[in-house]
């Protein structure tokens, strides 16, 4: 696409291809703040531990769809998330056309508040087969930088928006081994927006024109997941979620300041020519996890006769990377000791 030829109209993917790149190099991206894993209150609750193998509720239908082997009942689950973060940027930014850094502010905490939704539903086609849906929000962010900050040329708005809509089938091979499968529908869209530098124009009247770019696309991946049942007390959850690859294309806009005219009668309609279709690509990594609860019982070890102590340890690697463990304790009913632990 001739947009894309322009300098200009490469910077404007800059933020999002920074995204891609560093998503595709390890899974680990999903800490940054682009990838969201706030999609169940249980996944929450429990620190992700055990998520592929615990088919608690619906949100199996996600986590390892095999796990709807698992579910008596249909159910339909569902969760809001509010997501509060706070990032500031510290440092300085070289002025590629002059000697010295750009002048300007570090812009505060430029991350933007938001809620996150999910929905999951699990039904009971028959004695030996499920079927399942979810709707996520795996990947998102909103970040907004002043006018005058001094990355102002690399970003000034990124507003990322990414909705999955998944199907599963799962079927109870026997009483200890499940498997599924099912393909994900994936909405993407992105709004980046950045101030562009002109030589001497930007300088001299202290403004810039500004370069937004809008663009969204649906790509499609597919998910497996496998679900085995020791005993009563132990069993192992594998998922993998496919990558998927997304091709955008959207508009391009650049808006110039009036007062550019009066200083230059070309400067308006050279900047204004780069307005038009604009294309790129991002591909979303893929993920895999697995989970192995067990389940023991332990009893006093003094001559005082107790009864016996449930505990149930959790194991699980999740898509972020890591390591997390989860130790669920009863000792009668109806009081519940959890402690969860998580190193990423």
């Amino acid at each position: 696409m001739q947009n894309m030829r322009k300098p200009h109209s490469r910077l404007v993917f800059t933020s999002l291809l920074g995204l891609a790149g560093a998503t595709c190099l390890t899974s680990a991206a999903l800490a940054s703040g682009f990838g969201l894993r706030e999609g169940s209150a249980d996944w929450l609750g429990n620190a992700f531990a055990g998520e592929t193998a615990n088919a608690y509720d619906a949100s199996t239908a996600y986590s390892n769809p095999a796990g709807m082997v698992r579910l008596d009942q249909d159910e339909i689950d569902g969760a809001i998330s509010y997501i509060g973060p706070s990032a500031t940027f510290s440092g300085s930014n070289t002025n590629p056309y002059a000697t010295g850094n750009l002048s300007g502010t570090s812009g505060g905490n430029a991350i933007q508040a938001a809620a996150s939704g999910a929905t999951f539903g699990v039904f009971k086609l028959s004695p030996d087969l499920w079927a399942g849906f979810s709707v996520t929000a795996p990947f998102g962010e909103r970040a907004t930088y002043p006018g005058d900050f001094v990355g102002r040329y690399q970003s000034l708005v990124s507003a990322i928006t990414d909705i999955n809509f998944g199907l599963s089938l799962a079927y109870k091979v026997n009483d200890h081994f499940s498997i599924a499968a099912g393909p994900n529908f994936d909405y993407f869209s992105a709004r980046l927006t950045q101030a562009l530098n002109v030589p001497t124009l930007s300088a001299l009247t202290g403004q810039d024109p500004i370069s937004a770019l809008k663009g969204n696309d649906i790509g499609i991946g597919y998910n497996l997941g496998a679900l085995y049942q020791f005993d009563d007390a132990t069993r192992i959850g594998i998922d993998y979620r496919s990558r998927i690859q997304h091709n955008l294309t959207g508009n391009e806009t650049v808006s110039v300041p009036s007062i550019y005219s009066t200083y230059s009668a070309t400067s308006v309609p050279q900047l204004e020519a780069a307005n038009g279709i604009a294309k790129t690509s991002i591909t979303l990594p893929d993920a895999s996890a697995y989970s192995v609860p067990a389940t023991a019982s332990v009893c006093a070890a003094s001559g005082v006769v107790a009864p016996p102590i449930a505990t149930e340890v959790r194991f699980s690697t999740p898509p972020a990377g890591g390591v997390l463990m989860e130790v669920v304790a009863q000792d009668r009913p109806g009081l519940l000791y959890q402690v969860a632990l998580a190193l990423e």
